[in-house]
């Protein structure tokens, strides 16, 4: 019995048990994985452990992101600056991660490629808002009605140089998901 009549048989006894999708799919993820190789098993486990560690900079409790904008809302542009930081360092850490990966078949190195292309553009849509910051500080400590004008508007071309690096993202975001299913 080869390993697609193997898959055929799990997939027809799970519908006509109906067991719960998770565990269906848990299933199907535990066979996948065991019908791989160990460089493939490495780059699955690095990217999900990387999809985790991403939802825990952007989302997480005392997260970067989060001590970032309770910053902002208290106007302390310091701590918002040095939460970019810790996220600048943890991106890293993500990139590093699959990077040192193994060096693999034509097709891990293309999900590689396009996994880092994803990292590296949230990175950059995320430490973008270093500039902005900068402007957001001109304009609420400055005592100058020029610099104060000259801070806004420069958030206002901010703002369109942001939407870029949104589309930046959601394109290799397309990308490494299409690459990953495929995988």
């Amino acid at each position: 019995m080869d390993v697609l009549e193997i898959i055929t048989i799990l997939i027809k006894l799970m519908s006509i048990v109906m067991i719960n999708h998770s565990i269906s799919f848990l299933m199907l993820a535990f066979l996948s994985l065991s019908c791989t190789s160990k460089n493939q098993k490495d780059l699955q486990m690095v990217l999900q452990k990387n999809d985790q560690e991403l939802k825990n900079i952007l989302l997480g409790k005392d997260s970067p992101e989060e001590l970032k904008i309770n910053s902002l809302i208290h106007h302390d542009y310091l701590i918002a600056l040095k939460a970019i930081d810790e996220q600048e360092i943890r991106f890293n850490s993500l990139i590093d991660r699959i990077d040192s990966t193994k060096q693999g078949s034509e097709h891990e190195e293309i999900l590689k490629k396009h996994a880092i292309a994803y990292y590296t553009a949230q990175k950059h849509l995320h430490l973008f808002e270093r500039a902005v910051i900068t402007q957001l500080k001109v304009s609420r400590q400055s005592n100058q009605t020029e610099l104060v004008s000259k801070a806004l508007d420069s958030l206002l071309v901010l703002q369109l140089q942001k939407q870029k690096l949104y589309q930046a993202v959601f394109e290799s975001e397309k990308v490494f998901y299409n690459s990953r299913k495929h995988y």
